[in-house]
């Protein structure tokens, strides 16, 4: 069990790394934004540049748990990460 949890917490943190370093890196590429509200917000979210912040605790969060060191504390800045992404696409993220 051990195992299971060092592969997941390893899986985890690329996970967080690769997408968080995705920001300023831009090595995936996104699509258009909706003309909705969702487009809107996301829009919001780039125009501000407050995606940069989310995008370093991201890295921050996931290079914590790579390392295997402070891994409660990568995991105390990943969490609201995580609620946000969840209530993103509960709320926000309708798509037909």
């Amino acid at each position: 069990m051990k195992i299971a949890a060092i592969i997941v917490r390893l899986l985890l943190g690329l996970v967080f790394v690769v997408f968080g370093s995705n920001a300023f890196l831009h090595f995936i590429s996104m699509r258009e934004l909706p003309h909705n509200a969702t487009g809107d917000f996301l829009n919001a979210l780039f125009v501000s540049r407050y995606v940069y912040a989310i995008a370093l605790c991201q890295i921050i969060g996931g290079l914590l748990l790579l390392l295997g060191r402070f891994v409660p504390l990568g995991l105390t800045v990943l969490g609201p990460v995580v609620v946000n992404i969840l209530l993103f696409h509960l709320f926000m993220d309708h798509r037909d």
